[in-house]
């Protein structure tokens, strides 16, 4: 589906994509939330991890990725992976072929670049633990709650 809306944003394009991962496996959905904070994180065929980096910086407004899990009024339950860009529209083109390039030729060949990456991701999760744990607590018991009904 594609949904379209136009707003006065100064040839600013805001791009917000959604994959339909509803029928994913809880080990698959742990595996998605994974990837998605390494997405532009690793080389591709066509560019280095840093090449993707400076490109970001210089063509686009971020690249961005999150996975949402929502109950709708209907109770059906809605999980996408998104990846959310902004550009120039003179630079869009160019941005989404970014996206393109991560999601179609990305490599996980340099295994302790994947290594590092992990172990700053688990260090950044421990480190907002322990400065926030409550609210850790009270997202995982609001997480069984069904507010469609």
């Amino acid at each position: 589906d594609l949904y379209h809306s136009v707003y006065f944003t100064n040839e600013i394009c805001y791009v917000n994509m959604l994959f339909d991962i509803k029928n994913f496996s809880i080990e698959e959905l742990q595996y998605a939330k994974i990837l998605g904070k390494l997405f532009c994180e690793l080389d591709t065929t066509n560019y280095s991890y840093a090449q993707i980096d400076r490109l970001i910086k210089q063509k686009t407004g971020g690249i961005n990725t999150y996975l949402s899990i929502k109950t709708d009024s209907s109770g059906n339950d809605l999980m996408h992976f998104n990846i959310e860009l902004s550009a120039l529209k003179d630079n869009l083109p160019f941005a989404l072929s970014l996206v393109d390039d991560q999601i179609k030729n990305i490599s996980y060949d340099d295994k302790e670049h994947i290594g590092d990456l992990l172990r700053q991701i688990k260090s950044m999760l421990q480190a907002a633990v322990a400065q926030a744990g409550h609210e850790f607590a009270l997202q995982r018991a609001l997480a069984t709650k069904n507010y469609a009904a």
